[in-house]
């Protein structure tokens, strides 16, 4: 489903299904502009050119009514509808300020991903005094950005037999960053205290998912095929930072 509103003096509505001939009550039975509004939605495609890592950040401006947003990413759009087609959909189901919701939503469900094209979809709806009916419900702005600043997650001087797993997958505790990871890069102090003095040291990336790594001693003889722990290791861990939901229904970086 498309957007459905009109644009009138810098405000989204959606105007509803009434006709001029249906309004027998008179002027003073009518509260509203809009007559059997539903539910207003804007919708927007974005195409990055190629397939590539961006973080979102929505800004919504709901003067009236409460508004819940999606996005959704993908490689292909469908050609009918030039709307995202087979991709990932992230988001709630819950009207921002609580004043009319339905269910399924689940609390901050937005990520950084992947893709060639991404959509949004925002939905704003508005309940009379009763909350029997809608009323009208405007959009007033919508500021959306994708953009390419991926975070970093530092650890210095880090003895890997400190860290949980064994030398085959050392776990690195991240907690700033959603996984899967970007990319984690190391450096390692030179060691002349162990037995392997002079040794020359390997480390190998185990799980991006669940961020890990192992160090292997190339000097060893037979071949190393278990790890080794060492200290003195530098770690720079890069990735998607966490989202949140944000006052008006938005999506914005977490912190």
């Amino acid at each position: 489903m498309a957007s459905n509103g009109t644009y009138i003096n810098g405000e989204y509505f959606n105007a509803g299904t009434g006709t001029w001939s249906a309004l027998t009550a008179g002027w003073s039975a009518f509260t509203d502009w809009s007559s059997n509004p539903t539910q207003l939605q804007y919708t927007k495609v974005f195409d990055f050119g190629v397939k590539k890592p961006v973080i979102p950040t929505v800004i919504l401006n709901v003067p009236e009514g409460s508004a819940y947003l999606t996005i959704t990413y993908g490689d292909a759009l469908d050609g009918g509808t030039g709307e995202v087609s087979g991709g990932t959909t992230m988001g709630g189901s819950l009207y921002f300020d609580l004043d009319y919701a339905v269910t399924g939503y689940t609390a901050d469900t937005y990520t950084g991903f992947s893709s060639r094209y991404a959509q949004i979809d925002v939905y704003a709806v508005k309940r009379n005094e009763d909350n029997t009916a809608n009323v009208t419900a405007i959009i007033q702005d919508v500021v959306t950005e994708f953009d390419q600043r991926l975070e970093h997650e530092y650890f210095f001087d880090i003895d890997s037999s400190t860290l949980a797993g064994d030398a085959t997958a050392r776990t690195i505790p991240v907690q700033k960053l959603t996984t899967p990871v970007a990319g984690i890069y190391y450096s390692l102090k030179y060691d002349e205290t162990t037995s392997a003095a002079n040794g020359k040291y390997t480390i190998h990336t185990v799980s991006k998912s669940t961020p890990s790594f192992t160090i292997r001693d190339l000097d060893a003889f037979p071949e190393d095929t278990t790890g080794i722990d060492h200290d003195g290791i530098d770690i720079d861990v890069v990735g998607f930072p966490t989202l949140t939901a944000t006052e008006g229904g938005g999506v914005g970086r977490a912190g």
